[in-house]
């Protein structure tokens, strides 16, 4: 179970899902201000599904992850896809899966499957997938 920040809220949960002014972590659903909303997971999460943000860290590991707008961190493995369509993904370990994003850069460890960005740069260690750029 993972403890989620987000601005000034700590709540516990597997599985989180964000949007416009609502945020709902396994089920239950919480009202925040949306005014450069931070994002801080400490743990391990099963689901993530954020609409927006000004930043999302991640210290832990995720199954996937599913982003429109906002960078995001991850100190830890992806165990499945990730993808935003606005945002870098940053110091993201190993990726299981596939990871995609229209505008932003990709910086991770292996990618198990393909990797696609229309406007950013990708350094990743090893792509097992195809790359489109």
């Amino acid at each position: 179970m993972a403890q989620i920040k987000f601005n000034s809220t700590i709540i516990n949960g597997d599985n989180i899902s964000i949007s416009k002014n609502k945020v709902t972590v396994d089920g239950v659903d919480y009202s925040y201000e949306y005014d450069n909303l931070k994002i801080e997971i400490t743990g391990d999460v099963t689901s993530l599904n954020v609409v927006a943000c000004q930043s999302l860290s991640v210290t832990g590991n995720v199954k996937d992850i599913e982003t429109t707008s906002g960078d995001v961190s991850v100190t830890g493995d992806i165990d499945g896809n990730i993808t935003t369509v606005s945002g870098d993904i940053e110091k993201a370990g190993n990726i299981t899966g596939r990871v995609e994003t229209l505008s932003g850069d990709i910086e991770c460890g292996d990618i198990g499957g393909s990797v696609s960005t229309m406007s950013g740069d990708i350094n990743a260690k090893t792509v097992h997938g195809g790359v489109k750029m």
